[in-house]
């Protein structure tokens, strides 16, 4: 597996990797009307004894359609092929997401995770997903995935069930979601990939006839046996940096960065600047600031490197 890396030229990068002899992206979730809020920070890191020992949480992206279509014809005239991960609180949705992507993407993506946590994490989920499914497979024109997360019940049945009403591959996360309130989250962490590889590589194993992808932050010698490829997430950009130790508890909310202030970083202080998934810390001079057109306040920057970046607005582009 080779990691392609981020794209920089765009404010939602997809996750990029090498699978299978052929480029690939992963948009970022599309849902039926944008949830992207601009300056409102989705990332928090807290890095614990080493490089590898963090949690770090994530509030997922939601992409308006329009703007993923745009995303994914950039992409597929540079030749890579993009797959479109989906979601949405009804069957009428999803229905009308599928036909307006049609053909304009190589891949469909159904996040039962997230489908979970907006369905409310209710009993009886597993015959309401497939019975969803079974609507959605018709109406899709490209391949059809099924994103499963380890908060969701999962049943072997409830596997070979999917792979027998024709989805076409299962994706295995090994990052949780959960809710607080209206809030959904995700929980990435080195710790929890090892444990998740060990239990998905055991299920995904079993008499699965269907293609299989762990996406992780952690490849084990038994995933690579059950699995047919895999995602490494951009929660890896979070071991690039050097060992600190961090007490503070992540919050339950973070804060909106007020319009027009930008992450910057005092020269001497650019290590933290790997921290960033878009690079946009470039350029000179005693504070360098973010660059507008390739920051998007993600926030991990400001939750990794605390003690050195600052929030500055610029009253001189100069």
């Amino acid at each position: 597996m080779k990691i392609v890396g981020l794209s920089s030229d765009t404010p939602f990068p997809p996750s990029r990797l090498r699978w299978g002899g052929w480029s690939e992206a992963f948009l970022p979730t599309i849902s039926p009307s944008s949830k992207w809020e601009p300056g409102r920070t989705r990332v928090y890191a807290v890095r614990y004894a080493g490089t590898g020992d963090y949690i770090l949480v994530t509030r997922p992206l939601y992409l308006g359609l329009d703007d993923a279509l745009r995303e994914a014809e950039a992409l597929k005239k540079r030749g890579v092929r993009v797959a479109a991960s989906v979601v949405a609180e009804r069957l009428s949705g999803y229905v009308s997401l599928l036909s307006r992507l049609g053909k304009r993407v190589d891949m469909v993506e159904v996040d039962l995770g997230l489908f979970y946590a907006l369905h409310g994490f209710k009993r009886g989920f597993e015959s309401y997903a497939l019975d969803l499914l079974e609507e959605i497979i018709p109406a899709s024109k490209v391949p059809l995935a099924v994103k499963l997360s380890p908060n969701m019940p999962i049943s072997r049945e409830f596997l070979k069930e999917m792979e027998e009403i024709g989805v076409n591959l299962l994706v295995f996360t090994t990052h949780p979601v959960y809710t607080v309130g209206e809030e959904i989250f995700r929980v990435h962490s080195t710790h929890l990939s090892l444990i998740y590889n060990s239990i998905w590589a055991t299920v995904a194993s079993e008499g699965l006839r269907v293609r299989k992808l762990l996406a992780t932050e952690v490849l084990s010698g038994d995933a690579e046996k059950a699995f047919s490829g895999f995602l490494v997430d951009t929660a890896v950009t979070a071991k690039s940096l050097p060992d600190v130790h961090v007490e503070n508890p992540f919050p339950k909310k973070w804060d909106t960065v007020a319009r027009g202030l930008l992450p910057a970083l005092p020269s001497d202080s650019l290590y933290c600047s790997s921290a960033c998934p878009y690079g946009a810390f470039r350029g000179g001079g005693e504070l360098v600031i973010a660059k507008k057109e390739l920051c998007d306040l993600c926030g991990l920057c400001l939750s990794m490197c605390k003690d050195k970046v600052m929030l500055v607005k610029e009253l001189v582009p100069s």
